[in-house]
C-alpha cells in the first residue's frame, strides 16, 4: 500500500468498495456492496473484475446512449446497483 496521500486515497477507495453503506452512505440506497458483483475484491476472473476495468473507458455504454468515462460508470453502479444517487464527478467518493 502506497504511504501518504496517495495511499490514503487508495485505502479510503478499498473502503468504499468493501463497505459503501459506511463509506459512501449518502449516495448508497440498499444493502449492496461493490464486492456482490466484483468477486474477490474485484480480483477474480469472469467475475467484473476490476483488474480490467480502468483501461477499458472510455468506452460506449447503450445503457445510457454515450461514451462514459470510468468516473461517470462508477456513477451508475451507485444509482442503479445500489438504488443511490449518483456522487458529482471529482467527488473524493468516485475518486
Amino acid at each position: 500500500m502506497p504511504t501518504g496521500p496517495f495511499g490514503d486515497e487508495v485505502r479510503m477507495g478499498k473502503a468504499i468498495f468493501r463497505e459503501p453503506g459506511r463509506y459512501a452512505a449518502q449516495f448508497v440506497g440498499n444493502d449492496l456492496r461493490c464486492s456482490n458483483c466484483h468477486l474477490q475484491a474485484g480480483r477474480l476472473a469472469g467475475a467484473a473484475p476490476m483488474w480490467g476495468a480502468y483501461v477499458s473507458y472510455p468506452a460506449y455504454r447503450s445503457k445510457n446512449g454515450h461514451v462514459n468515462s470510468f468516473e461517470e460508470r462508477l456513477q451508475g453502479c451507485f444509482r442503479f446497483s445500489m438504488n443511490g444517487k449518483a456522487p458529482k464527478l471529482g467527488d473524493p467518493v468516485l475518486v
